[in-house]
């Protein structure tokens, strides 16, 4: 008891005091004792109490009514432990700007629908939590290994998955059930929504990698580009919740970060869309046989993209509504707000499932590329992105025609050069032709007649030669 009292001290709150009656002596005065009269209280717990306008007045209606009168017959009065649940829940709901329904209405109306809400999606993130929780575990056992996107998948879902269901298990929606100090609890609470959309772009960045597609420039598609958006997004959105808590008038903050969540899961869901569409072309733009699988695996990232619009839709109407932090009303109908919260929660269960589905899935889809790219020819075991690959083939399938091209010119130029050629031969040798019947017709027309003459007296001589070579041997 001294250890709730000090902490409900140091957190800003009075201790709840439930006053038990007792029994009036019939002997005693009227006056009640000085313990149990809601008046008789310390000096500090009285001043507490006045300085809020709204519990006070709460306490003072509980006081004042008829049957709270004390007599010599009835119990002392006493203060009603609803009446300050009451009164701290309507002061918690003027300490931020956000509108909420007025609880003790509210509770009357769900009835069972309430409990329904809370433990069950607080189940749903308890196996979230111990998801990934064995993952990160197994992952610091085994080794990273340069695992370090699914880790950190892992370790956002994992805080997704428990601030969600530490607050609902504790204080649902911040009624200071088993905790009383609100602050505390929003920052956990707000840490949802940085998370999924961390988680989110991890998956983009993961599959970007798997299935090498570029989606954006590529300094964008870096894990350090993205880890600095994720940690100014978490630095966003805890400083707004610290600043609001202490000052109010500075809940133009809490717009700030509705409009982050709204642009930054319209482009994750945007990119979404996009890389089904690539991937699906990627995978089947050259066949008609297409795998049932990877289909659904692709259906399950357009499902991804959808889902993020629509949760980007649902904070738009929120902060143009009655939810948003500059709405005038006081307080919001029980069941529209019960709905609220209900396609909030079932929007976020649907994400987480996307991502761990996504996310897990990806293996497959990178073997498909693979078996994909080795039938054009293309080896996977580079160390570069799948779409520089894809660039480098297409490079070496225009350099090849390129050269084909080129053979067929140099084969083309060859046979000209080889015809030019005989051609020319044919030339050289019919000019030859020409001059050797030339020659031969100019010798047969003056050299052959001397030649003729020559031999005759050649004869002559012979035969002259003859007869002399005979009278001398008759001489003889």
């Amino acid at each position: 008891m001294i250890l709730m009292t000090l902490a409900a001290f140091g957190h800003g709150r009075q201790p709840r005091r439930i006053h038990r009656p007792r029994l009036v002596d019939q002997q005693q005065t009227n006056i009640a004792p000085a313990g149990d009269f809601p008046f008789a209280k310390s000096i500090r717990d009285r001043k507490n109490d006045f300085e809020n306008p709204k519990k006070s007045r709460i306490l003072a209606r509980q006081v004042s009514s008829p049957s709270s009168l004390s007599s010599p017959e009835s119990e002392p009065p006493s203060v009603h432990p609803e009446a300050e649940k009451e009164a701290e829940a309507e002061t918690e709901a003027e300490s931020w700007p956000e509108a909420g329904p007025e609880w003790s209405i509210a509770f009357k109306e769900w009835g069972g629908a309430w409990e329904f809400h809370v433990y069950f999606f607080a189940l749903v993130f308890l196996g979230y939590a111990l998801y990934s929780a064995f993952f990160i575990v197994t992952g610091l056992y085994t080794g990273l290994n340069q695992k370090y996107l699914g880790f950190s998948l892992n370790v956002m879902m994992f805080i997704l998955g428990f601030t969600r269901m530490f607050v609902l298990f504790t204080d649902p929606y911040h009624q200071g059930d088993l905790i009383h100090n609100a602050v505390a609890m929003r920052v956990l609470w707000s840490l949802g929504s940085p998370c999924l959309t961390s988680a989110d772009s991890l998956v983009i960045l993961v599959l970007i990698e798997t299935a090498k597609i570029s989606l954006a420039p590529q300094k964008m598609q870096t894990f350090g580009t993205i880890i600095k958006i994720i940690i100014a997004h978490f630095i966003l959105v805890l400083t707004s919740d610290f600043v609001v808590s202490e000052f109010m008038e500075a809940k133009a903050m809490l717009l700030l970060c509705q409009i982050v969540y709204i642009v930054w899961g319209s482009v994750l869901g945007i990119g979404y869309c996009i890389l089904g569409y690539k991937l699906g072309k990627k995978l089947y733009g050259h066949t008609e046989v297409k795998d049932k699988r990877a289909l659904l695996y692709i259906r399950l990232i357009y499902a991804s993209g959808v889902n993020n619009l629509i949760l980007s839709v649902m904070y738009i109407y929120s902060s143009a509504g009655v939810f948003g932090v500059y709405s005038n009303v006081k307080y919001i109908e029980a069941w529209s707000w019960w709905s609220v919260q209900t396609c909030y929660r079932l929007s976020e269960v649907l994400s987480g499932i996307l991502v761990f589905t996504v996310s897990a899935k990806r293996k497959s889809i990178k073997r498909q590329i693979n078996h994909s790219l080795e039938g054009d020819g293309l080896d996977d075991d580079t160390a570069q992105p799948v779409f520089t690959q894809r660039m480098n083939y297409e490079i070496s399938n225009a350099l090849r025609n390129i050269v084909y091209m080129r053979f067929l010119t140099m084969e083309e130029d060859r046979q000209t050069t080889m015809l030019e050629d005989l051609q020319e031969s044919k030339r050289a040798a019919a000019m030859y032709i020409t001059r050797a019947e030339m020659n031969a017709q100019t010798y047969t027309q003056t050299q052959a007649p001397d030649a003729q003459k020559k031999a005759e007296s050649m004869l002559e001589y012979l035969h002259d030669a003859s007869l002399e070579a005979n009278d001398a041997i008759v001489r003889a």
